[in-house]
């Protein structure tokens, strides 16, 4: 049975600002410590001449065009916390997009920590070159690289091993996670006279 009287609207969702996504790069020495880093920050912020009282009512404003915001940049500082990893999201609160008439939104923040030269990072696994000579590839032997930690590793060549192929090595990643290596050629330069005289011999064997 439906009882008289009017129905009670219901109530719309506040209104609030689009978050901000974005990525910021910190050294893997920062990222142990952790530490404050500033960086310019871009998005819209509420109107400092019509206070976003333009928006949707039709009338004019010389700064936003009615649009009750515009974009303006600041410098924003950011607290990294000590031990972070890589991938981890900082949410900055009302820090992201403002709405004219509501709350602002967060702005979300992805810490990526610099791998170092040579390495990168695949998801949240590092992954570095290593660089082996050509005939090592075909013969096998031992390379020896450094790891992130500086520490030094000889490790074994199979012999047939093509570019490409991947050796994982626990604990020698970022925050000791696993550390894989890709096998590349390494570049030998300009050719020697003699080398080029042994590579002659090697294509009329078939090489």
């Amino acid at each position: 049975m439906m009882r008289g009287g009017a129905q009670e609207r219901p109530r719309e969702p506040p209104k609030r600002g689009i978050d901000i996504e974005l990525g910021i790069d910190v050294s893997s020495s920062l990222a142990e410590s952790g530490g404050k880093v500033p960086f310019e920050l871009s998005r819209l912020r509420r109107c400092n001449r019509c206070d976003g009282n333009t928006f949707r009512t039709g009338s004019s404003c010389a700064v936003c065009n009615g649009r009750g915001v515009h974009r303006r940049e600041s410098t924003v500082t950011v607290t990294i916390p000590s031990n972070v990893a890589h991938g981890h999201r900082l949410r900055l609160r009302g820090l992201g997009n403002e709405h004219p008439i509501g709350t602002p939104g967060d702005l979300i923040l992805m810490v990526r920590v610099d791998p170092g030269e040579g390495r990168r990072w695949e998801s949240e696994r590092l992954v570095q070159t290593l660089y082996v000579p050509y005939t090592t590839m075909l013969l096998g032997g031992n390379v020896e690289f450094s790891t992130p930690s500086g520490r030094t590793i000889r490790m074994q060549i199979d012999a047939g091993s093509q570019p490409g192929d991947r050796r994982r090595i626990p604990n020698e990643g970022w925050k000791k996670g696993p550390l894989d290596l890709e096998l590349a050629i390494e570049d030998v330069g300009e050719l020697t006279s003699e080398m080029i005289e042994t590579l002659e011999k090697l294509r009329t064997l078939g090489l």
